[in-house]
């Protein structure tokens, strides 16, 4: 998660930019490589099919969630995007194809150090496509995915990151998707991570119940690794919110 700028001192600024590692705790490892050997085997039976390439590099990027170093995490992601990159080129306008090239793409990224500031605009590109024509695929996800580039990166003329328009795609992501848990946690960790008191006042009320409707919707084995992790972040969530919001969270 290219550079804008040429100068090397400029490039030098920003030594520690690193795309934030997988929050999916290693106890799924298993699962998500049974749903790789899948996918794989459903791409091996037909290996024209677009959707089934999409939905092996889909397989690679949760594969790689649970990577212990960055070698494996590498070769998973860059098996990922060579999956994406044959639906490409047969649907280079498929929203699922882009969407999941980018995710592979930011996997690869964060094996990288300055490499991984190349990546930044070839991921933006592929998800600003998918966003604007499929905005609610993967609950929000090129919106989300694009929150969070743009509050993580740096800022120019190192990198894209940029407040102003990561506020623009959490009003999206509140608009296709505001019950999605991860959704929740992103805008709710965005508002801390920024100490923006007032909106994490207004937001924070509302995602108790949202969390707790959503669990009794979104059930089974597919949902429980990202339970394990939402739950873990609603707590890091409230007592960080206690800590700057004393009074309304007494």
């Amino acid at each position: 998660m290219i550079v804008v700028v040429a100068e090397i001192n400029s490039i030098a600024a920003a030594p520690n930019f690193h795309v934030p590692p997988s929050s999916l705790h290693p106890k799924f490892t298993a699962y998500a490589h049974g749903l790789l050997a899948a996918a794989k085997k459903a791409h091996e039976a037909k290996p024209k099919d677009v959707e089934l390439a999409w939905k092996l590099g889909q397989a690679y990027f949760f594969a790689g969630e649970f990577t212990t170093n960055k070698t494996d995490r590498a070769r998973v992601a860059e098996r990922g995007i060579a999956a994406c990159q044959i639906a490409f080129a047969s649907a280079p306008k498929s929203a699922e194809v882009n969407y999941y090239y980018a995710l592979n793409q930011g996997q690869l990224a964060r094996t990288k150090l300055f490499a991984a500031l190349g990546l930044v605009r070839k991921m933006q590109t592929k998800l600003v496509f998918a966003a604007s024509t499929s905005p609610k695929l993967n609950h929000a996800g090129p919106d989300r995915c694009l929150t969070q580039l743009y509050r993580d990166a740096p800022g120019w003329p190192i990198s894209v990151g940029n407040k102003k328009k990561a506020r623009a795609h959490i009003a999206k992501i509140k608009q296709h998707a505001p019950e999605y848990p991860e959704n929740i946690c992103v805008w709710l960790e965005t508002w801390i991570k920024w100490k923006d008191r007032a909106t994490l006042a207004q937001d924070l009320p509302k995602a108790a119940p949202a969390l707790a409707a959503a669990k009794k919707k979104l059930t089974g084995r597919e949902w429980e690794p990202y339970w394990y992790d939402w739950d873990r972040r609603w707590a890091i969530i409230q007592c960080k919110a206690t800590k700057l919001l004393p009074k309304q969270t007494k």
